[in-house]
């Protein structure tokens, strides 16, 4: 299995309620007496233990010099085992707790579904937080920022893809169930084959006819940063509905352009012959951009330059983990900050 155990024994006096460290047993197992099912003297106890060890309790002999592990069975810990622990203040025990959760690789929710558990709020809240560490250790494993490929306006965004759907992973609950990123997009863009025929067909569709909005009232969520969060919920914030209208229209072949525009994205679409804004976050609100740039002469030459040029897929990667390193700065997530500012140097590099 994936947890095993490597110990054969631990001595564990009768007298004593404190779970003492692994110790070797010396003693051949044939010289101490079997006596009944261990968790009848030390149900608590061994529950630890076993959760340490992960060895099934019907796997254990018991006699009053210790409690034996018997070789042949090393079961992996169960999710179940796990949460009886989970609010345990024994520092050995959360010590315990968290290598054997880094085998989960931060999402748990196979397990979950396997066992039949619903979780109280209380419970699941602290389960997916105990997950973060493994969710982090995950991203930093296989994020690999492809850098020529995102280069361009239009270059692989497959790739890109690629290192959403980590992000959207990474912050998801790793407790409940959801399809992938992918699958979102795959089914949203479903929806839209054979109804539309161009950028701005695709627009009125996302925008208008489907449920997808801005969050106005959690701008900051870090969940504005999760795509697959995102198009289940029908909300996002600027940048994450654009990427959304993008990738949805790189599967239907209709081309659709990030436009880095400062402190608000948009994207940039080719309509009718003419470059043309639209707005995602305000119902797909469509502006041509010559017509915005003579409405707003006090548009700055930085705004200006967004407008007429289309954004590299990496200059919206790099934006996405600007709003998602800010996010983590605001809500004090120190570890998930600090490891967003590493997959930010990466793509500055």
């Amino acid at each position: 299995g994936r947890r095993r155990c490597q110990s054969s024994a631990v001595f564990l006096p009768p007298s004593d309620g404190q779970i003492p460290p692994f110790l070797p047993l010396f003693d051949p197992l044939d010289r101490l007496p079997q006596a009944p099912h261990p968790k009848s003297k030390f149900p608590a106890v061994v529950d630890c233990l076993c959760f340490f060890s992960g060895v099934s309790s019907r796997s254990l002999q018991i006699s009053r010099f210790g409690i034996i592990f018997l070789q042949e069975a090393m079961p992996t810990a169960t999710i179940s085992s796990i949460l009886t622990l989970l609010d345990d203040e024994n520092e050995q025990v959360q010590e315990g707790l968290q290598k054997a959760l880094l085998d989960f690789n931060g999402d748990a929710t196979d397990d979950l579904v396997a066992a039949g558990l619903r979780l109280p709020r209380k419970q699941a809240k602290l389960l997916s937080k105990s997950l973060r560490p493994g969710r982090r250790t995950v991203i930093r494993e296989e994020w690999a920022y492809p850098a020529r490929q995102l280069d361009a306006v239009d270059g692989d965004w497959e790739s890109l893809e690629a290192l959403l759907r980590l992000l959207s992973d990474f912050l998801h609950d790793g407790i409940t169930m959801r399809q992938s990123l992918s699958d979102e997009l795959d089914l949203l863009s479903e929806t839209a084959t054979g109804k539309v025929h161009s950028p701005m067909d695709l627009a009125k569709h996302l925008f208008k006819t489907t449920t997808l909005t801005g969050n106005r009232l959690r701008p900051f969520d870090i969940r504005n940063s999760d795509l697959a969060w995102c198009i289940q919920e029908g909300e996002s914030n600027p940048l994450g509905l654009s990427l959304i209208y993008m990738l949805v229209g790189n599967r239907l072949g209709i081309p659709v352009f990030g436009c880095n525009y400062p402190g608000h994205f948009l994207s940039l679409i080719d309509h009718e012959g003419e470059a043309t804004i639209i707005d995602p976050f305000h119902n797909g609100r469509a502006t041509p951009v010559r017509q915005l740039i003579k409405d707003h002469p006090e548009i700055s030459k930085d705004a200006q330059k967004a407008l007429k040029q289309p954004c590299t897929l990496g200059e919206m990667l790099s934006r996405i983990l600007a709003n998602l390193h800010y996010a983590f700065a605001k809500v004090k997530r120190n570890e998930d900050e600090n490891l967003v500012k590493e997959l930010m140097l990466t793509v500055r590099s």
